[in-house]
């Protein structure tokens, strides 16, 4: 990070850079070559240490932007997605057909995003949780190799590039797809089930952060509109002398 400032590199410079590089690797990798797929790991590897290093600039020169963490986001999904085709068409080349596998680890992957983001998301709005699953997690924080058994387990993206680039080099693309889909599957288990328990005792509370963003997916008509602007915000009809006469407003 700190070559890359003293160089005047942006953070969505090397991100890119990151995207570019990958993009390579996947290119190797459809050679079908073992030169090809041992250049695509070291490739790989490089990718994710550019993929580090976008972030570490942007705090280390102070960075900071919307679009630098939607582009990480975005070409994160890119890069390992196309890397996964490259595989394919290489295995094809050299006679194994692995385009199946490559599609389920990619719908796999998709499924751990679509969760990830969305109990993140739905996060935001939760109290502190006081589950038994939440307690026996700060317990084991306190115990240091538990820490990293954890980390690894839900193989994040660090820990999945890894094994992949190894594979890679080292291995067939079958053997790379059989180890994604069974490594993914338990830690998308392990993860979902953890989230779940959570969820359970985990109690979300109505904040202006959540009310706008229901109200940003509403999609009223003029007719819903016209209805609401003759409510008040206790939902009751808001027309002078509506309620005249009326004793008991429950019966309305």
């Amino acid at each position: 990070a700190r070559w890359c400032a003293r160089r005047g590199l942006t953070p969505n410079q090397v991100t890119t850079a990151s995207l570019v590089t990958a993009l390579i690797a996947a290119g190797a990798a459809a050679t079908g070559t073992r030169g090809g797929y041992i250049a695509a790991g070291l490739l790989l590897l490089v990718s994710f240490v550019l993929d580090c290093t976008d972030g570490q600039l942007a705090r280390y020169s102070l960075q900071y932007s919307t679009m630098g963490a939607w582009l990480d986001a975005t070409f994160d999904r890119a890069k390992e997605y196309a890397f996964y085709a490259g595989l394919a068409i290489g295995a094809v080349r050299g006679g194994d057909d692995v385009w199946t596998l490559a599609l389920g680890a990619m719908v796999l992957q998709a499924c751990r995003h679509v969760v990830d983001f969305s109990f993140n998301e739905a996060n935001h709005d939760a109290v502190a949780n006081t589950s038994p699953t939440a307690a026996l997690s700060n317990k084991l924080d306190s115990v240091g190799w538990t820490v990293w058994a954890r980390r690894m387990i839900v193989l994040p993206i660090g820990e999945r590039w890894a094994m992949i680039a190894v594979l890679t080099a080292l291995t067939t693309p079958r053997i790379v797809f059989y180890a994604l889909l069974v490594g993914c599957s338990l830690a998308a288990c392990y993860t979902t089930a953890g989230r779940l328990l959570r969820s359970l005792t985990r109690k979300a509370r109505r904040t202006d952060r959540a009310a706008q963003a229901l109200a940003d997916l509403a999609d009223s008509g003029p007719l819903a509109q016209a209805v609401a602007a003759l409510h008040d915000e206790d939902g009751r009809v808001a027309i002078p002398g509506f309620y005249d006469g009326v004793t008991d407003l429950t019966d309305t």
